[in-house]
């Protein structure tokens, strides 16, 4: 496991051999708390927002229109 830690791989927030030093110098009590510290949220490009929110609605319609198939098959009996 501390194997794949130091090369970056089994831990889901990014961590890469730069960030050994730092976990060797880090008391188990204080990798323990910077793991589960987050990162907060990353500033998007315009266009990447605008990507984002396209999916939002994209998705929103999507389950607007299962729901109206379902409610359709109910109402004509499957």
């Amino acid at each position: 496991m501390q194997a794949m830690m130091e090369h970056g791989h089994g831990h889901g927030h990014g961590a890469t051999r730069d960030d050994a030093g730092v976990r060797e110098a880090l008391e188990p009590d204080q990798l323990v708390e910077a793991r589960r510290k987050g990162y907060g949220r990353r500033q998007l490009s315009a266009g990447a927002l605008t990507a984002m929110w396209g999916l939002r609605i994209y998705a929103l319609l999507m389950v607007l229109v299962v729901i109206y198939s379902v409610v359709q098959a109910v109402h004509t009996g499957g």
